[in-house]
């Protein structure tokens, strides 16, 4: 995953590796929080087939925008997969 800033003040990027999104640590923490508050419960395996289909479509769509956000001012926030 890649967030890009871009402003008049500042230009960043930060790539953020998806092997740190898409492991059994974060199962296991994810399916917690989701399971804490809600009336809707979600297995560990229901969350290990939605990060499988996350690194399917990171093959299908490759560096295609999943957040592109521009502001008046120019502005712009956009996070690939």
């Amino acid at each position: 995953m890649i967030i890009k800033v871009r402003s008049e003040e500042h230009n960043f990027t930060i790539p953020f590796p998806n092997a740190l999104l898409l492991n059994n640590v974060v199962v296991t923490i994810l399916t917690k929080i989701i399971n804490k508050g809600n009336d809707v419960k979600i297995s560990k395996e229901h969350v290990k087939i939605l990060f499988k289909d996350i690194k399917k479509a990171k093959k299908a769509l490759g560096n295609t925008p999943l957040v592109y956000v521009k502001s008046s001012d120019g502005d712009e926030v956009i996070i690939t997969l």
